[in-house]
This record gives structure tokens, sequence and C-alpha cells, in this order.
């Protein structure tokens, strides 16, 4: 398991507010889970999350092109 992140780091490393990341924990866009009543997220799903918004914005600026 790695390293245990808060609301406000993983707001950081999005360069998201807060609320937004709230926001995307109940929608179940970010994996979270709860510790007592804080929000808590794991760090190598936030950048997994990461690879995946990159990945899925490379193919579709990829796909653009094709004809």
């Amino acid at each position: 398991m790695g390293q245990v992140l808060t609301v406000t780091e993983v707001a950081k490393m999005l360069q998201l507010s807060s609320s937004t990341v709230y926001k995307y924990s109940k929608k179940g866009v970010l994996p979270s889970f709860h510790v007592g009543q804080r929000l808590r997220f794991l760090e190598s799903e936030i950048n997994d999350y990461i690879r995946e918004i990159i990945f899925d914005q490379r193919n579709k600026s990829n796909s653009m092109w094709k004809y």
C-alpha cells in the first residue's frame, strides 16, 4: 500500500479546489476511502487517474487526425 493523501494534497496534485476533489470523490471519479469521517486517497490510485487522463487526451487528439 502506498502513501495516503488528504483532500488538500490531492487538490494540489491535480490543481483543483478541495470542493471539486470532494465532488469527484462522491461521483466516483476519484477513488477514495474514509478514515473515520475523513476522506483519504491512495497516491498510487491518484497517479493512475492522472495517467488515464493523459492517455485519454492523447488518444482523442490522435483520433482527430484519422480520416
